[in-house]
Parts: C-alpha cells; structure tokens; sequence
C-alpha cells in the first residue's frame, strides 16, 4: 500500500473533528516535504505551506466539510521551504451524525505537478501542430501517415483522421516512388533530408514549391520507428529567386547598353565585372578581360605602365579607406598613339560575391575642355537635361522656394520661370493640406521612398486642376547634408481620358454582348495532366445564351459542359478542342442532344496564350424540321450519318449558312 502511494504520490489523510485528532499518511509527509516525526500537524502550520493565492479556496473548502458537504475536491497549490512549488489535487468523503454535524472526514491527496506539467506539453504540442503555417506528418517504416497536422491534411486534401494509414501513392503517385527510396534510406541510415526543394500538386490543383526536412524519429530504446516530416511552402521564396534572376539579366543588359565603362575591380586590381563599353576600348572581350589587371594589360601595349599604375592606387584608395574616390580626370593612351580621357568614379563595393571591391564608372571627356570639366560642361549638361526633359521639373531650396524650373515646366503649368522664382512650391498645389503633406512625406531629409511615382493633382496658372505621376526627392551634397529638393511632374490628363475611355468601351461592350441576338460564351479550356483537352469550363454567358439554353450565367459560371450537360456529345468537346489547341476559329454546326437542338457555332481562339476561347452559339433556323425528322428516325437502324443528311435535306443552304453574329 505504501509502495503504490509513493509510485503514485497520492496520501490520505484522516480528520476526527470531533476529536480534534487529524492523521497524515507518509505520502502526504512526503508531499508536502516534512518529517512525520518532527512536523506538527496543526491548521496554521497545514495553511503555512498553501500558496497565498489559494488560501481563500483552502478555507471554504474547510468549510464545506465543516457545514454541507458530504463529498467533495479542492484544488490548490503548496510551496515548500526550498521555494519549489507543487500542485496538489485532494478528494474527500464526510461522514456526520443524525443531526447532520460532521464528526469525520477522509480524503486522498496527490500531487498532480508532473501529470499537469506533462497535459500541458501535450496542449502546447497539439497546438503546435495545429497552428504552425508549416506541412508536418509523421510515418511509419512503411511510410504510411500516423499523424497529420491540419496544414499538411488541406493540402493532401483529406483529413487528420482520413489521412490516417495511407502513403504518398494516395495523394502524389507521380512522385511516391522516389519519397519513399528517401524514407527508407533515411530510416536505414538515420541521416535526416534538410531543406530539400521540390515541386508537387496539392489537391486542389495548384502547384507549389516546398522545402522538405525529413528526420528519423526514435522511441525510448533509441530505434528508428520512422520519419517526421516538415513541409515549408517556397512560393515566395521561388519567385524571389525568379525575381532576382530577371534583375540580373535586366541589370546586365543595362550595363552592357551604357556608353560609360562599368567595371568591378578586386584590391589586387583583378576585373571581375566589365561591360562591353570597357571591353572595346581595351581591344578585347568581356570574357577575356575577367581575372586580369590593367598592369596585364599595359604588358600588352594596350595602355601606359605608368597609368596601369595610378588605376591601381585610386582603386586601393577607395578599397583601404571605405569611400567614394573621384578622379576628374585620366588618360588612356591607345596603341595607335592617340589619348583618351575620362572622368571615373570609384565606389568601394561589399555586396554579395563583391566584397572589399570598387565599382568603377567611367565617363569618356575626351571632347571636352579639360578646364570645363568641374563647372561648365556640369552645367551644361544640367542645363541640356532641363529642357530636354518632356516632364516639368522644378529645383527648390531648403525651404521649398523655387530656384530652377525648365521648359516643360512653363508648358505644363502655364508660368514662366521670372513668375515663380523665389516662390514658394505651395503656389502649384491644390490646397496647403497637399502641400503640407507631401513635404511630410517627399520633402524632407528623412524621406525614404524616394523614386516610387504617385499620383497627385496640381493647380495650373489659370486655375485648371490637373492630374500628375510625380516623384519628388532631396537632394544631398556629398557630406549627406540637404541642399534642396526636385520634383519630377509629368501631365497624365490624356492618360486619365483614355483609361475613363477604356472603361467606358468595356461596359459598351458588355451591353453589347447583352443585347446580341446569338448566345455568347466564354470557356476556360480544361486540360488533364498529360495535355489533353478534356472539356471547356463556363466563365461568362450573356442573356441569348440563358433565353436558348435556359441556364443563367451564375449557374453556369466556373462549371465544365460535362458539369452542365453530362450527356453532351463527344463531337462538341472534340471541335472545342481543335480551336483551343491550334489557335484556329471554326464555324460548325451540331446536334446537341441534352437540349434537342441543333446549333451553328462560331468558335474563336481568343487569348490562347490563357487557354480562353469565345464560341457565339445560334439554334438552327430549321431547328424544329429537324427536330421532328429526328423524332421520326427515333429507333431506326439507318446509320446517323444517313439521318443527318436527310435531316438537313430539309434545310435551305441559305439558312445553314446565316451569319452567326447580328
């Protein structure tokens, strides 16, 4: 007895109240950490040890022995004197007299800390599993599924119980030969599968990338009962990937497009990017250039040593001193004898695979007036770009007073640049709230979104409003202080009256389909896994297509025919077919048997490239002549082919052949 109460920490206790005398098994001693034969067994020394927050409870549960109860449970948690804590769960029994006075009480303690601790982890798991936006599953030797979290049952689509027991050959047999060489090679061995990337179709069609972690799980004696995998969906990360290798090709096809000399140099000076503009004035390739030095070069009579040399020190410059080095000037001699200049800027570079590197950008001066270089052909330059540019541009100082505009500027806004110099930019806006909130938001030096457009409305010189796409940013010098702010204004009005125009087309031309005499149809072709066209899913119908067929568009849309029309005729499904496949329209005309019409199609490919296709239906004009031939021929043995041609017999070629649309 003992022995099963110190296994199960559970005591009892034995209260005679009439008497006063209470009794404490050892495992109750034991619970509450005191030695039977040096603890006092008094209420104050019993309530000493029962935490402060339960105290209250303690005592109306004395209470309820005391006054009511005849069986009953408590709760509460007790802290011993080493400060650890335990949670106790206590259940009695009361035995009173014929008056109902309670003479004795016996109940049973236990201590119940590891059993809760241990429902709690169970919880905190059960909720793990259920909220984690990862797929995770656990599997036997076998390989078959013994837990499923809510995330990786959806995308099996079944459920944490019905998925039970089964394997991938149920949900992914395309792909579950080869998890299952993974598993029992995993199970063999003991060596996990980390992060391993695959594409796979969940149940609901769609595609998705996800990282499989797969990793032996063991039982209490350290063998391999079998596998826990985790699941991370990679969409995002795919795309990024995707994203990131178009901004290679976009950048380097950028980069290769400028007339300026790109170039990333290492500090031993060694090309580990160029651009085709460096390329050719070397004499060489891009390809050829990669690893060597301007001292290589200059071995090769290409330029001077001397030269090699000072391309080295600035690049060692920028490199050592972590910034920016600008040389106005350097020559390049060719071989023929004759001299090149350029303007270059080196910026140390620590970017990915560039690190401790310079970025070189080069701008060929050779045209200029050395003497120009700093001031004039700088101004020049700003001055060109100013009124070649299309969009009005508008420089302001610190305080947002206007000091520069340029010709579209006049144009756009109507003012000549002596009527706003030394205005303040508020004049353009169409009230001071605007004002006020873009210099919060663009016009200040801590502004971030710096080269995103946004639309904004400003105020011409005779009142009109207009709508803009601006960009408006501060301009820093080379110490990172503010020196003033450019706004970039480009007048989008005739982009507005074409989208407000575009708008207007789509509901003409929704009116028109509406109104049209002919059933207008859009499909979405549907395709099985290996290719095949297998039938067309409704996406919109207009009103001819609800009056002939006498479905409505919102009963139909997202449906496949077979959906609609399950006894449709193979001949339908294999002229759609024909159309969505070879992107070639074609006007035929069928029986449609689960509508006892016959119809004239006009099938046309229409954006292929998203397997969509429009199809204008119109019934026969002999429909009804036909009809009743077929009713007569019902249950002849002549072969359909005859039917038909007698069928159509009775149609005028001029009708059969009417055009589909009005």
């Amino acid at each position: 007895m003992l022995r099963a109460q110190r296994v199960g920490k559970l005591g009892n206790w034995d209260w005679d109240i009439v008497n006063e005398m209470l009794i404490w098994s050892d495992e109750v001693y034991r619970i509450f950490g005191q030695n039977p034969e040096t603890f006092e067994l008094t209420y104050n020394n019993i309530v000493s040890f029962i935490h402060p927050d339960d105290r209250v409870g303690n005592a109306q549960t004395v209470q309820n022995i005391l006054l009511r109860e005849t069986f009953g449970s408590s709760e509460f948690w007790i802290i011993l004197p080493d400060g650890s804590v335990k949670n106790i769960q206590q259940h009695y029994e009361v035995t009173r007299d014929a008056k109902g006075n309670a003479i004795r009480a016996f109940g049973v303690m236990q201590d119940v800390t590891e059993l809760n601790k241990l429902a709690r982890e169970k919880e905190l798991f059960a909720r793990l599993l259920n909220n984690v936006p990862d797929y995770i599953y656990f599997k036997d030797k076998d390989s078959k599924f013994i837990r499923l979290n809510p995330k990786a049952a959806e995308a099996l689509g079944t459920t944490p119980d019905e998925g039970l027991g089964k394997s991938d050959a149920d949900f992914f047999p395309d792909i579950a030969e080869k998890a299952r060489e993974q598993e029992l090679k995993i199970i063999q061995t003991g060596v996990p599968q980390v992060d391993d990337p695959i594409e796979i179709s969940f149940a609901d069609g769609t595609k998705h990338w996800v990282s499989v972690t797969k990793v032996p799980f063991k039982n209490q004696k350290g063998e391999i009962e079998g596998i826990i995998g985790i699941s991370r969906d990679i969409c995002r990360e795919k795309q990024a990937e995707q994203a990131v290798r178009e901004s290679e090709t976009l950048l380097r096809t950028i980069i290769d497009s400028s007339p300026n000399c790109i170039f990333v140099k290492d500090y031993n000076g060694r090309y580990l990017l160029v651009n085709k503009a460096i390329a050719a004035l070397y004499g060489t390739s891009s390809e050829e250039m990669l690893g060597k030095t301007d001292l290589d070069f200059a071995k090769q009579l290409r330029l001077k040593p001397t030269e090699a040399q000072k391309f080295l020190e600035d690049d060692r410059t920028a490199i050592e001193h972590k910034k920016s080095v600008f040389v106005k000037e350097e020559s390049f001699s060719l071989p023929d004898g004759a001299t090149r200049w350029f303007q270059t800027a080196k910026i140390h570079l620590s970017v990915g695979r560039y690190q401790n590197c310079i970025l070189g950008n080069s701008v060929e001066i050779s045209e200029r007036k050395i003497a120009e270089i700093e001031l004039k052909n700088k101004t020049a330059e700003l001055d060109e770009l100013f009124r070649a540019l299309p969009n009005a541009l508008v420089y302001a100082d610190t305080e947002r007073r206007i000091k520069k505009v340029n010709p579209a500027f006049e144009k756009i806004f109507g003012y000549t640049e002596s009527e706003v110099l030394g205005r303040h930019t508020s004049m353009l806006y169409t009230s001071n709230d605007s004002y006020i909130e873009q210099g919060n938001i663009r016009y200040n030096i801590s502004a971030r979104d710096l080269y995103t457009p946004y639309e904004i409305e400003y105020r011409r010189k005779n009142g009109d409003i207009f709508p803009s796409e601006s960009v408006g940013t501060p301009v820093l010098n080379a110490q990172g202080e503010l020196t003033g702010f450019i706004g970039l204004v480009q007048d989008i009005s005739e982009r507005k009256l074409a989208e407000d125009a575009l708008k207007r087309s789509e509901k003409e031309t929704k009116l028109m389909l509406h109104s049209m005499l002919n059933a207008f149809v859009l499909f979405e072709s549907v395709f099985d896994q290996n290719g095949n066209f297998t039938d067309c899913r409704f996406l919109y119908v207009n009103d001819c297509f609800e009056k002939i067929l006498g479905v409505k568009n919102q009963e139909v849309k997202g449906k496949t025919i077979h959906e609609i029309y399950p006894e449709t005729e193979p001949k339908w499904i294999e002229r759609y077919g024909e159309v969505a496949l070879t992107g070639k329209s074609q006007t035929f005309d069928l029986y449609h048997g689960p509508t006892q019409n016959f119809f004239i199609a006009m099938c046309i490919a229409h954006m292929r490239r998203l397997r969509k296709f429009v199809s204008f239906l119109r019934t026969s004009p002999n429909a009804s002549a036909l009809n009743r031939l077929c009713g007569k021929v019902k249950g002849s043995t002549e072969p359909w082919s005859i039917i038909r041609l007698k069928a159509f017999s009775c149609c005028r070629e001029s009708d059969v052949s009417m055009p589909i649309l009005p």
